[in-house]
């Protein structure tokens, strides 16, 4: 009974260590889509550049309005969404790259 406890013990240990592993390869990996497909456009902390500063932006935004604006921000304007309409005015009418992470 003690090794069947032990072997579910090991179990369990392996299963956090893979959770912890992914975790931070997913932050790694954020990082890096950002530097490669936003950092032409947008900064954090940074100031105003072809787009808006992202600081503080998942507080000023839904996540489920960021990742349709993400995904496709001429869609978003299309459909007739104030804040989308407001932002691609305020930036020159410039649309956003599509993004489909």
């Amino acid at each position: 009974m003690i090794r069947i406890n032990n072997i579910k013990n090991y179990f369990l240990l392996l299963v956090v260590s893979f959770a912890f592993s992914f975790q931070a390869l997913a932050e790694v990996d954020g990082a890096q889509i950002f530097k490669q497909n936003c950092t032409a456009c947008h900064t954090i902390g940074g100031g105003r550049l072809v787009g808006p500063d992202l600081d503080g932006i998942v507080a000023k935004r839904e996540s489920s309005w960021l990742k349709s604006w993400i995904n496709s921000s001429s869609e978003l304007i299309a459909s007739g969404d104030a804040d989308a309409i407001a932002i691609f005015e305020e930036y020159n009418k410039v649309a956003m790259t599509d993004f489909y992470f």
